[in-house]
């Protein structure tokens, strides 16, 4: 036993600088400016060059936004990423509901969510916390493609 550790180890040991590595400067990556586009719900889209780990709220700042901009599905500490395009929805009539900090009951409210759908948000929240964006939802089992479109224009964060 101890001789075919004894030799894994001599094999590892002498393969290692044999194996290519890629040496990646950190300083000159956190450098990189990012690409993000706003539009939607704006007066202009505009597509905004911006330092790595800016925030959504960071960005809007910089950009007029419609009278009818709903701003409630984002969270304006989200960091954004390079070539993030953010859609910025217009007001609707109907009250969101959120998804955060809804109860099971409000949750049901919201089309093709029964109790056992809700609870699953519900649980899943108390589990990772709450959502980040709006397709966080898509995480909860049973939750896939279909109905979050059918859900999407009824929730916020």
């Amino acid at each position: 036993m101890k001789k075919g550790f004894l030799l894994i180890f001599c094999f590892v040991f002498l393969l290692l600088p044999v194996i290519p590595q890629r040496v990646v400067d950190l300083e000159t990556m956190r450098g990189q400016p990012i690409t993000v586009t706003i539009e939607g719900a704006v007066l202009q889209p505009q597509t905004l060059t911006c330092a790595p780990y800016t925030q959504l709220g960071e960005v809007l700042a910089q950009v007029e936004l419609a009278e009818d901009a709903d701003l409630t599905p984002f969270s304006m500490t989200m960091t954004l990423k390079d070539n993030d395009v953010i859609r910025i929805p217009q007001l609707q009539s109907t009250p969101r509901i959120s998804i955060n900090t809804a109860t099971l009951e409000q949750l049901m409210q919201l089309p093709g969510i029964g109790q056992a759908t809700a609870q699953k948000i519900v649980d899943y929240r108390a589990e990772h916390g709450l959502f980040q964006q709006l397709e966080d939802l898509m995480q909860v089992p049973g939750i896939k493609q279909k109905k979050w479109d059918a859900l999407k224009d009824f929730i916020c964060l």
